[in-house]
This record gives structure tokens, sequence and C-alpha cells, in this order.
């Protein structure tokens, strides 16, 4: 049993700190904090920076040309 315990731990390492780290944000930051965490490591947010710093890709999704 003590064998599987480990393994889950190692399986789960990346869900478990998330969980972990949304708690403590949470108990010493409150709501704002955990939102401020929580767009932090949302990849959808990530994902619209990366576009919105990237003026080729941003105005090729627009389907606009770029301004001079």
């Amino acid at each position: 049993m003590k064998k599987h315990k480990q393994n889950d731990l190692e399986l789960y390492k990346d869900e478990i700190q998330a969980l972990i780290e949304k708690e403590i944000i949470g108990r010493y930051y409150y709501q704002a904090g955990r939102i401020q965490a929580s767009l932090d490591n949302d990849k959808y947010v990530q994902k619209g920076l990366d576009v919105l710093t990237d003026s080729d890709r941003y105005y090729n999704i627009l389907n606009i040309k770029p301004r001079n």
C-alpha cells in the first residue's frame, strides 16, 4: 500500500502542487489572490497574451493588414 501512495504522489505531483498552492494563496490573499494565481496558471490566458504580444499573428487572426 505504501508503494502505491508513493507512486500516486509522483504521478500526480503537478496537480497536488497546484491544489496546495491555491489553498495557501487563498488563506493569505483571499479571493483576489486566488483569482490572480489562477490567471497566472491559465493556459488560455497565457495563449491570449502570446497572441497579443505577436502583432503579425494578431493581425493574421483578425484577417486585417498591420498598420504602418
